[in-house]
């Protein structure tokens, strides 16, 4: 594998991990936000990654879709945006389960920088070899 394979290869999930790290962070700002009473059908976001696919292929986003969660009724009669029977909608999103996809993201983000610099000294070593 070339040098220029395996900085391309950090740099797509560099990325990835930091599109699921936002992802997470997405979700958990959007825990406690009401949902719209006449629109329940609002999306949460969701990561689905075939890194070495697309890697291999090309591509170097990763995939991110959107998926309509689950939802928490709440009885809230007084909150402006409850229903015709008082409650308010929330996206039901598991906080402690977007905290941990955050922690690994950033742990897998900080093992591709390891890997890259790595790959960077060895690059400089072999220059230096061939130098010699």
């Amino acid at each position: 594998m070339s040098f220029d394979a395996i900085f391309h290869l950090s740099r797509v999930a560099m990325q990835t991990e930091m599109a699921r790290a936002e992802i997470a962070s997405f979700n958990i700002a959007r825990a406690n936000t009401p949902l719209n009473p006449h629109d329940v059908n609002q999306a949460t976001k969701t990561f689905s990654s075939l890194i070495g696919e697309t890697v291999l292929e090309g591509q170097d986003t990763p995939l991110v879709s959107e998926l309509v969660a689950g939802i928490k009724r709440v009885f809230e009669p007084d909150h402006p945006m409850a229903d015709s029977e008082g409650f308010v909608s929330y996206p039901d999103v598991d906080i402690a389960e977007q905290f941990i996809a955050m922690t690994l993201s950033k742990r897998a983000y900080e093992a591709n920088i390891r890997a890259f610099n790595n790959a960077g000294q060895m690059y400089a070593k072999a220059l230096e070899i061939g130098r010699g």
